[in-house]
């Protein structure tokens, strides 16, 4: 079972599915319910704590796992232990492999030979499969620091890896998740430079087939897919996510990967609330979403400079600046400039975060209504 991160109900019906999305709202930095670790918008919490029974009951593994604070990492259950696999600690990205058979005591896997890069915001898996005779571990895509990726590894130990392939048929993207389901791998949306609603299957991980190139979901990075049933068959569910301007709480399901059907609008109707770097999972017959961020980042400025100085929220000058699209209010008396921002960062590269900006009053009040910062961390 991979973190990335049943019995049927009418999953038509938004009350019942109120009932059965059970909300945890965690802090940051933690091991919770199979997420291990996380900053507090990597999707994950912040105090550690392995799953209760029942959701509202949480117990504390360890305030101080062996392996660095980090996000962006897998984590999984695999040969009877919990896995955490690469990620970014704020400093630098990471290939390193930690496993553990209780969640306090944790054991670096030294690996061997050749093995994937250092990497954030990938996906993993445990998977069979079909000319392989025992479950592997998979590591598929993320970010370097300077590229995309869309390499794919697996291991039968955690030390040895194996390079299924450098370029698998989707694009190099981050921000995208795996599931296993009838089968095969699946990847699903993620941003390779503009975002993604597509969905792609393989049952070995070096042959990839385009399901759809625009599912029924809109494009999006950083959601959640779990499998769950759907009546009494399983089912691919799409949580959330952003979509460049919009943190979303919608949900949709599918027994193909090709047919989507929508459960949920992305509205406030009392459940969750819209979110992104968030968890899902199936447990005691319900479907879980876990943590999230759902207040934006300050906006900042990046080494591609012209594009963050343009979601500046107020700029002071002798006189307001004649910047076609970029100013909607100016104040001659005081030279303030009230900016908004009009860059698409759907369509945008990552920007490589450097100097932070202040946010104005009007974004404060409004969160909500900030530029998606697009920098994988």
């Amino acid at each position: 079972m991979i973190q990335t991160h049943s019995s049927a109900f009418n999953a038509g019906s938004v009350p019942v599915l109120s009932n059965i999305i059970r909300l945890c709202v965690l802090a940051v930095l933690s091991l919770a319910f199979l997420s291990c670790g996380g900053s507090s918008g990597g999707g994950g919490g912040s105090s550690s704590g392995s799953g209760g029974s029942n959701g509202p009951s949480w117990t504390k593994v360890t305030d101080n796992a062996n392996f660095s604070a980090r996000s962006g990492h897998t984590s999984a259950v695999f040969g009877g232990e919990l896995w955490v696999i690469g990620g970014y600690d704020g400093s630098a990205r990471l290939n390193d492999v930690w496993k553990s058979t209780d969640g306090s005591t944790w054991t670096e896997v030294i690996t061997s030979g050749t093995f994937f890069s250092a990497r954030s915001y990938h996906t993993g898996a445990v998977f069979r499969g079909k000319d392989d005779t025992q479950d592997a571990l998979w590591v598929i895509g993320g970010y370097d620091g300077s590229n995309r990726l869309n390499d794919v590894w697996k291991s039968t130990d955690g030390k040895t890896w194996i390079p299924v392939t450098s370029a698998a048929g989707f694009t190099p993207r981050y921000g995208h998740t795996v599931a296993v389901f009838n089968n095969a791998l699946w990847v699903i949306g993620g941003i390779d430079g503009s975002l993604n609603n597509d969905v792609w299957k393989s049952t070995d991980g070096i042959i990839w087939t385009e399901v759809t190139a625009a599912a029924g979901f809109s494009v999006r990075l950083d959601h959640s897919t779990a499998v769950f049933k759907d009546g009494t068959r399983d089912a691919l569910w799409v949580i959330g996510g952003i979509d460049g301007f919009n943190r979303l709480n919608d949900v949709w399901k599918s027994t193909d990967g090709q047919n989507w059907d929508k459960v949920k609008d992305s509205t406030d109707d009392g459940s969750f609330s819209g979110r992104y770097g968030h968890t899902a999972t199936m447990f005691d017959e319900a479907l879980w979403v876990i943590g999230g961020r759902w207040r934006f980042q300050v906006p900042e400025r990046s080494e591609q400079g012209s594009l963050f100085r343009r979601a500046e929220v107020f700029r002071r000058s002798q006189i307001c600046p004649a910047v076609p699209g970029d100013i909607t209010q100016c104040n001659t008396e005081s030279g303030v400039a009230h900016l908004q921002p009009r860059v698409d960062y759907r369509k945008v590269p990552e920007l490589v975060l450097k100097e932070k900006i202040t946010p104005g009053a009007a974004e404060i009040a409004n969160p909500a209504k900030r530029p998606y910062n697009m920098s994988p961390g």
